[in-house]
């Protein structure tokens, strides 16, 4: 097999000294070609002016006002301005266990979080959703300033409600492989993405190979040569970023290993100092500080919610048997989520977005007919499936799939 060439080993930018940045708007103007950026935990860049590309795991995707990203561990990125039009964007960090929507997809159906994790990683904001985006923003850098003592739960829900806005309503945008790139970069880039959405089931570099159909040599030359580490190292980074999502519920360090996929108590203890440079007790108090203990006091009624609708979307759940599932008056279902996402957010609505969110990662990576799918996701026809998904994306779910796979890697 030809090899291919060296790429620039990533470094951290957004999240580097994070108990500084944690909280605040970061503000970045890059008028040239940036490094290669790989982050600790998950970053929104939302781009204010100028033009570009943003080059994600060997894919390039378009840069403009307007355009918002959602970047997390499982991506290695680098912004290219045009000549000319740098490229002026202000940044949140999100805490990967504050990650609210992945979290609590990832508590009991870890299959549907590695299809949720795939999905596009840069979108193009409406006028009407710039202007929301643009109120968030604002807003965050307000409480960032304030002295009140619970500006941290506010910071908590205004990251949530851009994490519900980017997921649920705004449509990806077309992406390119880059031009550079050629088979080994593009096979380092998928190993990468294979790694973090299956980190707790993988144990070797020879099973990945085989999934890939390459010699696990090949494969550790490829994937270092992508990431500037090991097959070994990449794999316990994507560990601990799965350990990172739990670590504030109420789970023991030794659940929380064995949850990640390690062998013992002792592997997890010394790779997480490895790539903490903590123990596990003090990056949860450090967590605790950060936060401010705000994931703990999130509306516990409404994480109940979004946990039924998650293990439950794909039958025909109504209001009523939420309510009656998780003991509640329907009042308390339906006012929760219209306090938390605004009043044009209905139960149905909720249920829909999270059926759309599923059918479009089926689209993307599966090959299932479009009746299945609209099936497979909860809608009770296709016909209804497809009116909803062309509104929200402009598109049918069958356009929508040509055009994902023309851009597709592989």
């Amino acid at each position: 097999m030809i090899t291919t060439p060296l790429l620039p080993r990533p470094v951290s930018l957004f999240t580097d000294h994070i108990e500084a940045k944690f909280g605040k708007i970061q503000h970045y103007t890059f008028s040239e070609d940036s490094p290669r950026f790989w982050e600790d935990e998950s970053v929104v860049l939302f781009i204010k002016s100028g033009s570009g590309r943003i080059d994600i795991n060997g894919k390039m995707y378009p840069l403009s006002c307007g355009s918002i990203c959602m970047l997390h561990e499982i991506h290695i990125f680098r912004i290219l301005p045009d000549l000319g039009h740098p490229l002026e964007m202000d940044a949140i960090i999100l805490i990967t266990c504050e990650n609210g929507y992945m979290d609590i997809i990832s508590q009991k159906t870890p299959e549907r979080s590695a299809l949720i994790y795939n999905l596009c990683p840069c979108k193009q904001l409406s006028s009407e959703l710039y202007d929301e985006v643009q109120t968030i923003f604002e807003s965050y850098r307000r409480e960032s300033e304030s002295a009140l003592p619970f500006r941290h739960y506010l910071q908590l829900c205004l990251r949530q409600e851009l994490l519900y806005l980017y997921y649920f309503y705004v449509p990806p945008v077309k992406s390119d492989l880059s031009a550079h790139l050629d088979d080994g970069r593009i096979l380092g880039a998928r190993v990468l993405t294979h790694l973090f959405s299956h980190s707790s089931t993988i144990d070797s570099a020879a099973s990945v190979a085989r999934r890939f159909s390459v010699s696990h040599q090949y494969l550790n030359i490829e994937l270092q040569k992508f990431c500037g580490e090991s097959f070994q190292n990449v794999l316990h980074r994507a560990k601990i970023s799965t350990a990172c999502t739990i670590f504030l519920r109420n789970l023991t360090i030794k659940e929380i290993a064995k949850y990640s996929g390690f062998a013992s108590l002792s592997s997890f203890y010394r790779t997480f100092e490895s790539q903490k440079k903590c123990t596990p007790e003090e990056y949860k108090r450090k967590l605790s500080v950060l936060c401010n203990c705000s994931i703990q006091t999130t509306n516990q009624t409404l994480v109940e919610i979004s946990r039924y609708v998650c293990e439950n979307f794909q039958s025909p759940i109504t209001v009523k048997s939420c309510a009656e599932a998780l003991f509640l008056p329907v009042s308390a279902i339906e006012n929760s989520i219209r306090c938390f996402h605004g009043n044009t957010v209905s139960f149905n609505k909720y249920v829909r977005s999270f059926r759309m969110r599923y059918a479009e990662s089926l689209l993307t990576v599966s090959d299932m007919h479009v009746c299945d799918v609209a099936i497979e996701a909860g809608f009770n026809s296709p016909h209804t499936f497809t009116r909803f998904f062309k509104q929200l994306y402009g598109v049918t779910p069958s356009q929508y799939r040509k055009e994902a796979k023309e851009h597709a890697p592989e």
